[in-house]
């Protein structure tokens, strides 16, 4: 998928999400039912496919995989968790059969510790099942890292400790830059 095609794409599903909300009026309170109930809403209206390709990729000609937290969070739930594995581990395989290693980075941009807690399984159980993420991981870059980044880690830290120390933490002031500079070329 191209740059233009994501794009696209990802108007197309912040349009599902309005037509959701056009439906249900939005929640400024216990908002984590509802939450759920648009993520099934875009997982019917659109296809999964599409959607993890979305969400990560190989920056083109490069060693990185980007992550975007925004794109997952319009989907994601425990029943997709296996394909978006299944693509992150192709994207690992693919890096691999060229480059030594790979970066991972992620666009933490409102990730919070309920979203931690809903998905720490997927996360957990990613690193704790492929071996690769903690051999062939050069460098973790998180962008708009979250202030509860400490909680966050010791919440995950069983998973994430073989290469916490590999982790470079953007702040929020300068993460929408260095995204742009990242994915400039494609």
């Amino acid at each position: 998928m191209n740059n233009n095609e994501r794009s696209e794409y990802l108007l197309k599903i912040q349009n599902t999400q309005n037509d959701f909300y056009k439906i249900q009026t939005k929640h400024k309170l216990f908002k984590s039912a509802q939450k759920t109930d648009c993520t099934n809403f875009v997982n019917a209206s659109v296809r999964l496919e599409p959607l993890i390709e979305c969400t990560v990729f190989i920056v083109p000609n490069t060693n990185i995989i980007f992550f975007n937290y925004i794109v997952f969070k319009t989907y994601g739930n425990l029943e997709n968790c296996s394909p978006l594995y299944t693509h992150i581990v192709k994207l690992v395989e693919t890096i691999l059969s060229t480059y030594e290693s790979f970066e991972f980075h992620v666009n933490m941009k409102s990730f919070s510790v309920s979203a931690c807690q809903r998905y720490s399984h997927l996360i957990c159980s990613s690193v704790d099942t492929n071996q690769i993420f903690t051999e062939k991981l050069s460098k973790l870059v998180v962008y708009h890292t979250p202030f509860i980044i400490d909680q966050i880690t010791r919440m995950l830290y069983n998973s994430v400790k073989t290469f916490i120390h590999k982790a470079e933490y953007v702040s929020k002031d300068n993460s929408e830059e260095r995204i742009s500079q990242l994915l400039t070329n494609m």
